[in-house]
């Protein structure tokens, strides 16, 4: 069977066997999740390691890849930013009218007082570079309450992002 032939008969074979194909690429996909899954099990800290190497290795490129995404997708922006003002609204279900005005206060210090140190690291932070950072994050459940809330430096918060001070290295 030359080239063309075989071209032929394999559009043929794919229209008479649509259905099955479909479903072998289905059965291909769950197999493939399931074995991506127990590899990333067993090997997480070497993928957690890698991944963490290629940002630090990509860090202008991931920037501008973000500001560029921004940008372009402002509509899931406001969507991103809405929910996070939710998820702080829902975390105030139930204070009171102290917590909150405490909770403003702490937003005020971290604007306004000259001298601060973060938290995290202990250095002091200027003006201008200061986060009111969730020590356990609201993404993890935590509460928008003031017992929750500490200043940091805008670099310290950022690394820790969404993780627990514990998967951060620091014991309260």
């Amino acid at each position: 069977m030359n080239k063309e032939e075989r071209c032929i008969y394999n559009a043929v074979y794919r229209v008479l066997n649509k259905e099955r194909l479909a479903e072998r690429r289905k059965k291909d996909r769950e197999r493939i999740r399931v074995s991506d899954a127990a590899y990333y099990a067993a090997h997480k800290e070497e993928k957690n390691a890698s991944c963490a190497a290629y940002r630090v290795a990509h860090l202008k490129e991931r920037r501008a890849y973000d500001v560029a995404y921004r940008a372009a997708n402002p509509e899931k922006m406001k969507v991103h930013k809405a929910a996070r003002r939710a998820l702080k609204a829902g975390a105030l279900i139930g204070a009171t009218a102290a917590q909150k005005a405490e909770i403003a206060a702490i937003y005020k210090r971290a604007l306004g007082v000259p001298k601060i140190r973060c938290y995290l690291c202990g250095e002091l932070i200027p003006l201008g570079k200061r986060h009111v950072d969730h020590i356990l994050p609201l993404a993890k459940g935590g509460a928008h309450r003031p017992s929750n809330l500490a200043i940091a430096c805008s670099l310290c918060n950022l690394k820790k992002g969404a993780k627990l001070p514990s998967e951060v290295g620091i014991l309260l």
